[in-house]
């Protein structure tokens, strides 16, 4: 690996980590605009009169998608253009275009948008079906369609993953495995002492009330874990989205003569993936995508589509691709 290449995965790396606070915080104002499409009576009479689709077209509907991308859009914008003067200060070439970008930096925003509204239809299809199995459990278990409400605002954030190892959390606690509760990784360890003590007795349960708290923190510490990996993928693409975008306006604007060529850069540190390691110093002419294996599908950056990858890539003159 050339030091060019150290220094893309590490400028990728300090990025991404600047960023993804702000993304947390973004995804949490998206998921809040979600769960306030509809107030809670709104979504009773949507159970109780149309079951799970009424609820799903009632929280996901265009109006939510417009207010929760236009959310979305604001904070990968700033993420982008920050990403993008950045960029425009480390590469002398573009060292021109920082007062154009400060100014304003329409080609960022674009592909913010792009993002955003990308961003937000994969979280709308990881949520409904989660939407729709909370309505049909709590309808075949006969709840009142306001308690079937609550829960439908409660789940809002989870995928369907998330509601099974909940469940199984859940299980275990129940059923007195609390050897396998404590083997949970995200579970609250202020309750570390009465589950150590119920498995070393063999013996005893939790009350009921034991069971929903530690059953409420497991889900509290889930969601933060959840907004922290959607911010984390989405600031490492949002980095390389700036690069790309700073680049390509440098192009546009003139401030770059000769052609240029991109060469993907994989972090091979023994997690990568299969298809990125075989990626690793794939080199194309600037404009054309890469090919990435791991998703068989051609791309304009390493990552794109692809959750929380760690690849960057570099930038040079088509004459010094082969040096």
């Amino acid at each position: 690996m050339t030091a060019a290449e150290r220094e893309a995965l590490a400028r990728l790396d300090r990025l991404a980590a600047g960023l993804a606070p702000a993304l947390a915080a973004t995804f949490r104002r998206v998921l809040a605009t979600i769960r306030d499409a509809a107030t809670l009576n709104a979504l009773a009479a949507a159970v109780e009169q149309g079951g799970a689709d009424a609820v799903v077209n009632l929280l996901l509907s265009l109006d939510t998608e417009t207010a929760a991308t236009a959310v979305l859009a604001r904070g990968l914008t700033l993420a982008v253009v920050a990403t993008a003067l950045t960029t425009a200060r480390v590469s002398r070439p573009l060292s021109g275009l920082v007062v154009a970008f400060e100014r304003g930096f329409p080609e960022a925003e674009a592909a913010a948008q792009t993002m955003a509204l990308d961003r937000y239809r994969t979280l709308a299809a990881e949520l409904r079906p989660v939407l729709r199995g909370v309505v049909a459990d709590g309808i075949a278990a006969g709840q009142n369609p306001r308690v079937v409400a609550q829960a439908v605002r409660h789940v809002v954030g989870f995928t369907d993953y998330d509601r099974q190892i909940v469940r199984s959390f859940r299980e275990a606690l129940e059923s007195g495995d609390f050897a396998g509760a404590l083997r949970r990784t995200l579970r609250d360890k202020r309750s570390d002492a009465v589950l150590r003590r119920l498995a070393k007795a063999n013996d005893g349960a939790l009350q009921p009330a034991q069971v929903e708290r530690m059953v409420a923190a497991y889900e509290r510490t889930l969601l933060n874990w959840r907004a922290e990996t959607w911010a984390r993928t989405a600031a490492l693409d949002a980095t390389r989205t700036g690069q790309l975008t700073a680049w390509q306006a440098a192009i546009d604007r003139g401030a770059i003569e000769g052609p240029l060529v991109k060469r993907w850069v994989t972090r091979l540190d023994g997690r990568e993936r299969e298809g990125h390691r075989a990626a690793n110093g794939q080199t194309v002419p600037w404009g054309q995508p890469f090919y990435d294996p791991s998703i068989s599908a051609y791309v304009q950056i390493p990552g794109q589509g692809t959750f929380n990858c760690r690849c960057a890539f570099t930038v040079r003159p088509a004459a010094l691709a082969d040096l």
